[in-house]
């Protein structure tokens, strides 16, 4: 996993990501950002991370949208397969 100075970086099961919500511990403050990729539709792949495999999985844009709006973030941008970053699907959100 690469990660820069005042980043975090991971990858969860989409099965995970699914039921993921927040908890007091772990509440963003307001108008936090949250920028991460995904895959640009539902659906697991395994590829290779510096010759090591890597799994991926991920939900249909409809359920990140849903699960976003259900825990407070407001979706920003989100664009599917950009071409300026390498085809990754990319979101940007904001906490309400």
């Amino acid at each position: 996993m690469v990660s820069s100075p005042g980043t975090v970086s991971f990858i969860l099961h989409r099965r995970i990501s699914a039921g993921c919500s927040r908890s007091s511990e772990s509440t963003p403050r307001s108008s936090a950002a949250l920028l991460f990729t995904s895959g640009p539709r539902h659906g697991e792949a395994i590829g290779t991370f510096h010759g090591e495999p890597l799994y991926h999985g991920s939900l249909a844009a409809a359920e990140y949208r849903r699960l976003l709006n259900n825990n407070g973030f407001d979706v920003i941008a989100n664009v599917a397969e950009d071409p300026d970053c390498g085809g990754h699907t990319v979101w940007l959100a904001r906490m309400r």
